[in-house]
């Protein structure tokens, strides 16, 4: 096999990369609808709910139909009833009122550092067209370029057009990106499919659970992500 060409520039997935699932939000959202919701059990769902969407998008499902079979898991766990019109109208508020908005430790921390060192970071992500104004929200704005936003776009993850028009973005080729992600399909998958190198990002898992293919590793916090930049020759030592 032929070695990758040096990376030149690294691109972060959003949700449960820089930002997590606010279970306690949700709740929120639900009770203004007169229903009831428990945090904790909607967060113990979220390794079975990520399971399904990974399995919804390889077999073909577009992101929204995966997001929406994502929260149909998280809804169940916690006793509340998924009907059509509820995830329907949960999906609309994700343009301007995101479920994914708290922070991952460390990993803002991360980008912002390899932008201080000269490193194109971007983001590529299956979103609802609102990611931009998110990013505003959470003070994060100028960190990114660019925004690969699905929603946006209509690429999506794992396909390979959204992965190349961010790599044009970014003036170098697909095979010259590290892209984080935590979806196997839609992150890792995606981005191996067009050549550039991924990070397997499971935020608090210690250890990886398969086989990697040639230029994937695996990551469970930040630090680990910064070893696997360094080792990768990205990002200078601190």
């Amino acid at each position: 096999m032929n070695p990758s060409p040096a990376a030149r520039a690294v691109t972060f997935d959003f949700g449960h990369v820089l930002a997590s699932f606010d279970a306690a939000y949700l709740v929120e959202k639900l009770a203004r609808r007169g229903l009831p919701g428990k945090a904790p059990k909607f967060e113990a769902a979220l390794p079975q709910a990520w399971h399904e969407y990974g399995r919804s998008l390889q077999g073909g499902a577009t992101a929204e139909v995966a997001w929406k079979t994502l929260l149909r898991v998280i809804l169940q766990a916690g006793d509340v009833e998924p009907r059509p019109s509820l995830l329907d109208d949960l999906f609309r508020e994700q343009t301007h009122d995101n479920l994914w908005r708290n922070p991952v430790a460390g990993m803002i921390e991360l980008a912002r550092e390899l932008r201080g060192q000269g490193v194109p970071v971007g983001i590529i992500s299956n979103s609802e067209g609102g990611l931009l104004a998110l990013l505003h929200t959470l003070g994060w704005n100028g960190i990114f370029s660019p925004i690969a936003d699905s929603g946006v776009l209509g690429m999506e993850k794992p396909h390979a057009p959204i992965f190349r028009w961010a790599a044009e973005q970014l003036h170098v080729a697909p095979e010259e990106i590290i892209h984080i992600g935590d979806s196997w399909v839609a992150d890792i998958e995606g981005a191996r499919g067009v050549g550039a190198r991924a990070i397997w990002f499971l935020a608090g898992i210690s250890q990886c659970d398969r086989d990697l293919p040639d230029h994937v590793r695996f990551a469970g916090d930040a630090e680990g992500v910064r070893a696997i930049l360094q080792t990768w020759e990205m990002l200078g030592k601190k």
